[in-house]
């Protein structure tokens, strides 16, 4: 229907309010006695969204070329970017609000890494396959890595296992040496945030918020330790967790720098992991993993600025301090997914100084994605890991 048509919606308003009253506009507007008005104004269809199929893993038939389409397919599908003029359709609030309300507090997807959206003299790193030669035989032990994750991911999906043998063989399997590592803290850690809220029908902030607690399948970020500990030779004082503590609880600007409030044990967090197995959505683990990474890159944000009182203005303690980004990683099954994020101020093209839209964007963009069923695809995907753990 036409946008004048549609009905008015106010910050009261419900979804199921919203639902019947579109239903009967549109009864209304179909009406043969409109069927002159609708020649004369309608000028014909000038865009169009295809809503891809849902996968379901277990009862999928195709081969693997057909099933990594079909994934990266729905793996994308978020509506196009949100605008918050228009007056979208139950339908579409339906199947894309998520990503709508996800738009409007600033979290944007993207299927393939542009650097144009890198602004504001912000340089973003990406791991990738240049200098890597797989055939090379310093690859040998990477090479028998990527073999059992080829393995683990065959004999899951042979068997239907659940989620939680994907996410273990995830830790065993591809983080073990992050995991390893005595300077990372690698952990299943709880983030809170101040999670503004957005309209139901609208999707548009409304002003309010609220304190929220999530625990994405792996947070990773830099080790503590105590000053009682002794011997350890990645030992710092910058890291020291009696430090961070008397940080944290500076009267005049406390730091947070554990995602935890109030804990000192996994500081500076870098990247996020989600995992979604047989019977999850491929799409709501690239949501958690983006709203964690963005949850991250607020933090990172205000550690990297001088600090202060809060609503001050913090300036960035040195020319390079903005510098910071997280890498959000998922998995749906054997289909991994590693994407890049940065923060930036949103701009106009994408809705500035609009009521309802918020004032910072978070751009998350995909590095790399496949299935690996193989040992080439997991051997990638060991290779972009490890360059992120170095």
């Amino acid at each position: 229907m036409f946008p004048k048509d549609a009905p008015v919606v106010s910050a009261q308003t419900t979804m199921e309010e919203y639902r019947k009253e579109y239903r009967e506009k549109q009864k209304e507007f179909l009406r043969p006695a409109n069927r002159q008005r609708l020649r004369e104004q309608f000028v014909g269809i000038v865009d169009f969204i295809v809503k891809p199929r849902s996968v379901d893993m277990k009862e999928f038939r195709g081969d693997e070329q057909e099933m990594r389409r079909a994934i990266e397919d729905l793996y994308a599908n978020d509506g196009r970017a949100f605008n918050p003029t228009m007056n979208y359709s139950p339908g579409m609030i339906d199947n894309y609000g998520k990503d709508y309300a996800l738009n409007a507090r600033g979290i944007y997807y993207f299927n393939n890494f542009r650097p144009e959206l890198v602004t504001v003299g912000r340089k973003v790193w990406v791991p990738s396959f240049e200098d890597i030669d797989w055939e090379n035989p310093s690859e040998h032990d990477r090479r028998k890595r990527a073999r059992i994750i080829m393995e683990h991911s065959m004999d899951n999906e042979t068997r239907h296992k659940s989620e939680y043998a994907w996410e273990a063989d995830a830790w065993a399997d591809v983080f073990n040496q992050m995991r390893n590592d005595p300077c990372l803290e690698v952990d299943k850690h709880d983030y809170f945030t101040e999670m503004p809220k957005t309209h139901p029908v609208l999707c548009t902030l409304t002003g309010e918020s609220t304190v929220v607690n999530r625990i994405p399948d792996a947070t990773f970020g830099l080790a503590t330790f105590s000053d009682s500990t002794s011997g350890s030779p990645v030992q710092t004082n910058e890291l020291s967790r009696e430090r961070l503590e008397r940080l944290l609880l500076h009267q005049k600007c406390g730091q947070l720098g554990d995602p935890k409030w109030g804990e000192t044990d996994l500081v500076f967090p870098f990247a996020v992991y989600e995992a979604k197995g047989w019977s999850g959505d491929c799409r709501e683990a690239r949501r958690q993993a983006c709203q964690g990474g963005a949850c991250y890159l607020d933090m990172l944000d205000n550690l990297a600025r001088t600090p202060g009182p809060i609503g001050s203005t913090k300036v960035y303690q040195t020319k390079t301090s903005h510098q910071y980004q997280v890498f959000a990683l998922t998995s749906f099954g054997a289909h991994w997914h590693l994407l890049v994020g940065y923060q930036r101020p949103r701009q106009a093209e994408e809705y500035a100084e609009t009521e309802g839209m918020s004032k910072t964007v978070y751009i998350f963009q995909r590095v790399w994605s496949a299935r690996v069923t193989n040992e080439r695809a997991a051997w990638e995907l060991l290779s972009l890991v490890d360059q992120i753990h170095l």
